[in-house]
């Protein structure tokens, strides 16, 4: 039998992280909830003001679907 050497990727999404609201508080508590730490996490979002952030002692790398630069026009 072979074992498979695929590392699991989970991923969380959020329509924008830049305030740290309620909205942002709930997605936050869903990430402690489903997080996997032998997995490797993201955090997608269409912008943001930061490039990781950290969330119960782990960091997660969040990726934007708009480009960074575009960032300044929302945030």
């Amino acid at each position: 039998m072979m074992k498979s050497t695929q590392q699991q990727l989970t991923v969380f999404v959020h329509d924008w992280i830049f305030h740290i609201g309620g909205a942002e508080s709930v997605f936050f508590d869903l990430i402690k909830k489903y997080t996997q730490h032998d997995a490797e996490e993201k955090i997608y979002t269409l912008f943001s003001d930061k490039e990781e952030i950290e969330v119960d002692g782990y960091t997660y790398d969040i990726i934007t679907a708009l480009p960074r630069w575009l960032n300044s026009l929302f945030v």
